[in-house]
């Protein structure tokens, strides 16, 4: 790998950058315009776009050079050049961004593949020409350094992965300041002025401001994440079952929006996913905005009036919240012990499935009929318990009462608040199943009892663990 690197620096001292104003910068430019990282900066908007302008013998040499490398990736096929007729070339399959930004050939979209384990996170593979992947490398180079690149390289023939970030931005009140709760998850406030803003958020082509509304004052979640092979060949596009995608540290954004959501108690979701490949953006010949979301989310407008200025002058936006913005102001070290023991459940274990269905519960977006029977079911997941060894019956409005009470209830008076409460908030769920209409000045302070219920059950189940014998806990165990 040495004659790549020794190559890469021989091709750099005679290469410029093409930028989208039209003016040639050096390798060192190109470099101090990524490193200087501003939202409203037009040179690393420039910068990102810019491509390579190289000697024709010096691409050649590279061409071959890296060709005799990655000759078992590379695959012979026919593209189609403007409205020419369509010309043999060869190409290369990477997981990272190279050629989105649209040359005059015609373009191979990316394809998208979302990990069956962890259904948030997604392998996105792109086809780029052998011509292009050598532009990318040499981009790289420029960026980031010969011996950084050939490094890369290095490892990828190995079979190591591709490391990037699984992004999201989340829906919910903001946190107050960065959260690191395990490893390879990080959770940090978005700025409320655009000036601040990191200029490797994807711009959203469609969007006002190309995102900047969506972006300020939100809570951003970034989960370290792997996908292998970084490298194959096109004709034999790996399938789904031989892709190996997933979170370096085991944890996923469905559960920081769990955990968010319960040590908050608030509904947290995240409205808008992106991979962010970090130090491999240097490749990109231009700027990757693939974003998407799941199901009907999205980035929601904010619950409380907000305030937005834009100055004419420099373009920065800025976010004012009217009257006082909650801010999720949450212990790291809590917030690390319900993720864990959210993490050690399955996604089909009934404490999970009854987290999920309290926190859409929570979705005030959402009509009162469907939060009640959201929140049943998280109930009857908590307390629709049966005695050790006893056969199962169906009770379910009796036992679900009986149960939450004693394990939520501290004395005779609590339990038969409580079990009064839960008894209500099944009749209103049942009604709201049977009539489908639910009179919202009637039930909504039910609701938000029953909630409250829930979520403290939900905790004491993760910090302590359900007991032994259910049956034994009603006959007063504890008392004794």
């Amino acid at each position: 790998m040495r004659e790549l690197t020794e190559l890469l620096d021989s091709v750099l001292g005679q290469t410029t950058f093409d930028s989208r104003s039209a003016e040639k910068i050096t390798p060192g430019q190109l470099r101090d315009a990524f490193e200087s990282n501003g939202w409203h900066d037009d040179e690393i908007i420039s910068a990102r776009e810019a491509e390579p302008n190289i000697p024709d013998e010096l691409l050649s040499q590279l061409n071959n050079c890296l060709r005799s490398l990655l000759k078992e990736y590379i695959t012979s096929g026919h593209l189609r050049f403007g409205l020419g007729q369509a010309q043999e070339t060869d190409f290369i399959g990477h997981a990272f961004p190279i050629n989105e930004h649209g040359h005059p050939i015609s373009y191979i979209p990316p394809k998208m593949i979302f990990c069956p384990n962890y259904f948030d996170l997604a392998y996105i593979s792109r086809v780029s020409t052998v011509a292009d992947f050598t532009r990318g490398v040499i981009k790289g180079a420029a960026v980031l350094g010969s011996e950084r690149v050939t490094h890369l390289l290095s490892d990828w023939l190995e079979g190591k992965p591709v490391k990037y970030g699984t992004s999201a931005l989340l829906n919910g009140p903001p946190v107050k300041a960065p959260l690191n709760p395990v490893d390879g998850a990080h959770i940090e406030p978005l700025p409320l002025s655009s000036d601040r803003l990191d200029a490797s958020l994807p711009r959203r082509r469609g969007t006002s401001g190309n995102g900047v509304f969506d972006y300020l004052g939100r809570t951003l979640v970034s989960i370290d994440s792997e996908v292998k092979p970084a490298l194959f060949r096109p004709e034999t596009r790996p399938s789904a079952q031989d892709i190996q995608v997933k979170p370096i540290g085991g944890v996923n954004i469905a559960t920081v929006c769990q955990a968010l959501s319960l040590e908050s108690d608030d509904y947290v979701d995240a409205g808008l996913y992106w991979n962010d490949y970090q130090e491999l953006d240097a490749f990109s010949l231009g700027v990757d905005e693939t974003t998407w979301f799941m199901g009907n989310a999205g980035v929601r407008s904010w619950s409380s009036p907000v305030t937005w200025r834009t100055d004419w002058f420099t373009g920065v936006t800025t976010l004012e919240f009217n009257g006082e913005q909650p801010m999720l102001d949450i212990s790291e070290e809590q917030l690390a012990r319900t993720f864990a023991a959210l993490k050690a459940l399955k996604d089909s274990h009934k404490s999970r499935i009854a987290v999920s269905r309290w926190a859409k519960s929570k979705d005030s977006g959402e009509p009162l009929v469907d939060r009640f029977i959201d929140l049943r079911i998280a109930l009857e997941c908590l307390y629709v318990q049966d005695f050790l060894d006893a056969k199962q019956t169906q009770e379910m409005r009796f036992k679900l009462s009986l149960f939450g009470a004693w394990h939520l209830g501290s004395d005779f008076d609590e339990r038969k608040r409580i079990r009064k409460k839960l008894r209500q908030v099944y009749d209103a769920a049942s009604k709201a199943v049977h009539s489908g209409d639910l009179e919202y000045f009637e039930y909504q302070q039910l609701l938000s009892t029953a909630q409250d219920l829930c979520r403290r059950g939900i905790l004491k189940l993760l910090r302590e663990g359900p007991p032994r014998d259910w049956g034994d806990l009603i006959l007063g165990i504890e008392n004794e």
